[in-house]
């Protein structure tokens, strides 16, 4: 996602002549022509707290999942703008939504430190040996089952069983036994395969090399979203959806791996 994401924006700043980039200006409203087609929006611009009529043939909107609002009160691997702005312009304006209650669950997202709290720790771990171990020590799922057996397990173990481990705020969470990977693999693997996972908790000073990392599910993708066409078209003309914000696209259950 990062990588797709920078390779856009270096296209976008590299054609100057052909993009014109309205930073903090938030749209606020869609706007509707006389027949019913989305003919552009309102923004609202942050630093004169002026606002503006943009005019459009065609609008997209990729404004992301709701992963911020904090679903239940689990923490989020999403981006602080992810708070469904987008979904509720599109529903006013008369867009249809679908699939809204559900949501996508990433199995091991960090609890501690709390300062990052809803990291995302990428399913590469498991797939190198590391394993979801309770406070006896014990594992309690097969490490590779998809997101939604994983991310279950985890919780039942934590909220039914009462077989977590707490963390000094109250979190509540299962080990993800990453010193096995050294042992299964060789000497130095975590560092050569996981650098950037190795200097986020290193700061902290936790070696993942050496003690296990405190996972808990965290809030990872929206499944549902402005219901579209094969061609991202909505039921309003002229108005387009794409990425988290479209819904239907992984039905109520996204696999990893899956790109929008």
């Amino acid at each position: 996602g990062a990588i797709i994401m920078r390779t856009l924006m270096d296209e976008v700043r590299n054609n100057p002549d052909k993009v014109n980039v309205l930073e903090f200006m938030p749209v606020v409203e869609l706007i509707l022509d006389n027949r019913g087609r989305c003919a552009g929006g309102i923004l609202y611009n942050m630093e004169t707290e002026e606002y503006f009529t943009v005019k459009a043939k065609a609008t997209l909107n990729a404004t992301g999942g709701y992963g911020r609002l904090h679903i239940r009160g689990f923490d989020t691997t999403n981006h602080y703008g992810a708070t469904g702005d987008g979904l509720m312009l599109s529903y006013r304006a008369g867009a249809k939504l679908l699939f809204m209650d559900s949501v996508q669950y990433h199995p091991t997202g960090s609890v501690f430190p709390e300062q990052i709290a809803g990291f995302l720790i990428t399913e590469k771990i498991r797939g190198a040996g590391g394993q979801p171990l309770n406070k006896d020590g014990e594992l309690f799922v097969f490490p590779r089952e998809p997101r939604d057996v994983e991310s279950s397990s985890i919780i039942r173990e934590c909220v039914e069983k009462n077989n977590g481990i707490l963390t000094p705020s109250g979190r509540v969470g299962v080990w993800l036994d990453s010193p096995l990977i050294e042992m299964l693999q060789s000497d130095g693997y975590i560092e050569k395969q996981f650098p950037a996972m190795l200097r986020q908790f290193i700061r902290y000073n936790i070696d993942i090399r050496k003690e296990p990392m405190l996972i808990f599910p965290s809030l990872h993708y929206q499944n549902g979203g402005v219901e579209i066409n094969a061609k991202c078209e909505t039921n309003i003309p002229g108005l387009y959806a794409a990425g988290e914000a479209s819904g239907g696209v992984h039905g109520r259950n996204r696999l990893m791996g899956q790109l929008c």
